[in-house]
């Protein structure tokens, strides 16, 4: 609905903000943690504000699903027979079954319910660390090591993915929509998300976690957005170019100010 790109920038941009809320103010439970030196904290992040403003004016530009292009590739003057006429109509019509509820929205529509879900899918996940702060900050003898919270967290993530998995295909009676080709991905993606959120664990003990959600939020906005325009050639022209650039370089102002505000 938004690509890539702009749906990882808004998602980064949200739970930015609600994971260095809830450890830099304590929230549900957790200890705050005050930074050495709070403007400079305080600052980092109003700019990491600003730079999702910025991106709310980048346009985006969908492209043609593959297994749709047949019906814009199509020859039509060659189609001359009666046989290739219906193959062509039954094309048509598998394609309009296919249909899914986003795709009967009009552009207007898909942009504001693409940034709706980017946004509530960064709160949620602004609170994924949140159990293992509190453990740590509420459990004597608790390890304050966060490594040893990887495994829970993981096998929890695992588990509910069976359990939404289960529910769609209980929804769609047992003919799932699975796409092949992404399978080797995923799991390739999976493996380095994996590091990465292991990478902050590592971190977070160093640095608190008010400081590391600035930080390490900078990092996956910036190559999804490269992807977005490299590769899926989802954001184009000078003007969105400018616009994504003056949001980049404020975010990565935002995390340099909140990094040395330790």
């Amino acid at each position: 609905m938004i690509g890539i790109g702009m749906g990882t920038l808004f998602w980064n941009t949200i739970l930015l903000i609600v994971g260095w809320a809830v450890a830099r103010f304590g929230l549900l439970g957790v200890k705050p943690e005050v930074p050495s030196n709070e403007i400079l904290n305080y600052v980092g992040v109003i700019f990491a504000l600003i730079s999702g403003i910025f991106y709310l004016f980048v346009e985006t530009e969908s492209s043609v699903p593959e297994e749709r292009q047949h019906l814009i590739n199509a020859p039509i003057a060659e189609i001359t027979t009666e046989t290739e006429i219906s193959g062509v109509l039954t094309n048509v019509d598998d394609d309009i079954r296919s249909e899914t509820f986003f795709d009967k929205l009009n552009t207007s529509s898909k942009r504001l319910l693409g940034i709706s879900m980017a946004i509530f899918s960064g709160f949620l996940y602004g609170f994924t660390f949140t159990p293992a702060l509190y453990v740590q900050d509420n459990y004597e003898n608790a390890s304050q090591n966060g490594l040893d919270y990887v495994f829970s967290l993981y096998t929890g993530i695992f588990m509910s993915s069976i359990v939404y998995f289960t529910i769609y295909c209980i929804i769609k009676k047992n003919k799932p929509m699975v796409f092949p080709k992404v399978i080797l991905p995923a799991l390739i993606s999976g493996w380095m998300w994996g590091i990465a959120n292991s990478s902050f664990f590592l971190a977070s003990n160093s640095l608190t976690q008010a400081i590391t959600f600035p930080i390490v939020s900078s990092g996956p906005s910036a190559i999804s957005a490269l992807w977005g325009i490299f590769l899926f050639k989802e954001i184009r022209g000078r003007q969105n170019f400018m616009i994504l650039a003056c949001g980049f370089t404020f975010a990565v102002i935002g995390s340099v100010l909140c990094g040395i505000s330790k």
